[in-house]
């Protein structure tokens, strides 16, 4: 398998699961992989969110590829910085590979 590159693969764990959805909103489709983040558990007011829990595991996918432009319209309807940021998180491909790679990360204003 081909080497991840954090600086172009992100972490997703809640509505951009939904390929069609996600298709919608990047207009294209993607290359996914199976992944998990320890020490994260999903949580949901709104929207979905990830919280440092000690013994959590959470599942998700790797988006890979991603371009500047992708980035920004992802940005955008995570609405950073207001709701999210985009932060570097370690996870674990299905493969067994640890990569360290963007996620969105829930504001203060969000959790508030």
């Amino acid at each position: 398998m081909q080497s991840l590159d954090e600086d172009t693969t992100l972490f997703i764990y809640g509505s951009l699961l939904d390929q069609r959805h996600r298709e919608t909103i990047l207009r294209r489709r993607l290359r996914c992989l199976t992944a998990t983040v320890q020490g994260y558990r999903r949580e949901r007011i709104r929207y979905y969110y990830l919280r440092q829990h000690p013994n959590a595991e959470t599942e998700g996918q790797l988006l890979l590829n991603l371009t500047p432009d992708d980035f920004r319209v992802l940005d955008r309807y995570e609405e950073v910085p207001v709701l999210y940021t985009r932060e570097k998180l370690s996870v674990t491909a299905a493969s067994g590979e640890a990569i360290r790679c963007w996620a969105y990360m829930p504001t203060a204003r969000m959790l508030g």
